[in-house]
């Protein structure tokens, strides 16, 4: 009996909860409306208060509890405003040499330099295309520039091939400041075989990379990439672009002096077994000195470039490197330096 009471007790009970429940439901509902409500009424006086100086009102007093909100209004609207102000100066006003316009461009056969996004100067625009008249003259190819803002579809390839009638033998250079690396090369199956694709990258991220327009600018770039292109194609070809950067020539020079280290740490080698002589250690392990001091130090240097300056201090800066360690112990004497005697000197 305890048992079916307590069940009954339960059913009974059930209806009270749910009729609590739905009161709940109904009396939040009505309080989160009318908090709406306020805060409507509170951000439009917000703004016209924003705007007149004037908040009066007999739900003023309501309002004042809604102050960090009103100021995160504020603070959205004056950005809003001054967002769409810069964005009608920048409109009315472009800043020059930005003009995304497709009729900006124009592409003409006589015209080589299409400098839609004012790269070079007027002075080096005449000279270069001087340049690659001449060049065209000589040889045949013809080098063509397009300078631009941002990918675009102005003017179109067929545009291109038809202004400035570009066959197997055309280079195009695209230049675009926007752009992490500003040159883009495209080239036709015969110029493929005369300069290789490894030469286009290399003289891409030579002067095209982001480090060498900003420390020279971009119309130095444009003009030390149309100088290679205009020797390279001169004498028939090249396998690497001509100079060579301050940069690499360190790599080379310090190549060098690391493989003439190795070479004279190998001169000290006390002569055993079936080496009778300590230059016998030299030749075997000539692969590592040499591939630092010839591949790496001697290699870029003949292939890049004319000058034997270059190439005659890597050389002495190896035979230098060798000869001092090979012969420490006596250059340490000279110099006043203690050396600990190893069987290696004796």
């Amino acid at each position: 009996m305890e048992l079916s009471g307590a069940v009954t007790q339960k059913v009974l009970f059930r209806p009270t909860l749910r009729v609590g429940f739905l009161s709940n439901v109904r009396m939040s509902a009505i309080d989160r409306n009318k908090s709406i409500l306020t805060s409507r009424r509170c951000h439009m006086k917000v703004l016209a208060s924003a705007f007149s100086g004037i908040n009066k009102g007999k739900d003023s007093d309501t309002c004042t509890t809604w102050a960090p909100q009103r100021k995160a209004s504020l603070d959205k609207l004056k950005a809003s405003l001054c967002s769409l102000a810069a964005f009608a100066a920048l409109t009315m006003n472009p800043v020059p040499g930005m003009d995304m316009d497709a009729q900006a461009i124009e592409i003409d056969s006589r015209v080589p330099i299409a400098d839609a996004a004012q790269v070079l100067p007027k002075g080096v625009i005449e000279s270069k295309q001087e340049q690659l008249r001449s060049l065209e003259r000589d040889t045949g190819y013809k080098v063509r520039v397009l300078s631009r803002y941002g990918p675009s579809d102005s003017p179109s390839i067929e545009e291109i091939r038809k202004g400035w009638q570009t066959d197997e033998r055309t280079i195009v250079v695209f230049v675009d400041p926007s752009s992490p690396n500003i040159l883009v090369f495209n080239f036709g199956p015969e110029i493929q075989k005369i300069l290789s694709r490894p030469f286009f990258t290399e003289l891409q991220s030579r002067y095209g990379n982001l480090f060498y327009v900003r420390e020279n600018g971009e119309a130095r770039a444009v003009e030390e990439a149309l100088d290679a292109l205009d020797v390279c194609l001169r004498k028939g070809g090249c396998a690497v672009p001509p100079g060579l950067p301050y940069n690499q020539y360190i790599f080379t020079l310090g190549t060098s002096i690391v493989g003439g280290f190795i070479c004279g740490a190998t001169l000290r080698i006390k002569p055993q077994g079936f080496v009778r002589r300590s230059w016998v250690w030299a030749l075997l392990f000539s692969p590592l000195w040499g591939t630092l001091s010839i591949n790496f130090g001697l290699g870029p240097v003949v292939s890049r470039t004319d000058d034997p300056v270059p190439l005659i201090a890597n050389i002495s800066a190896s035979i230098v490197a060798a000869a001092l360690v090979a012969n420490y112990p006596d250059v340490a004497d000279k110099v006043g330096l203690s050396v600990m005697s190893t069987d290696a000197d004796e």
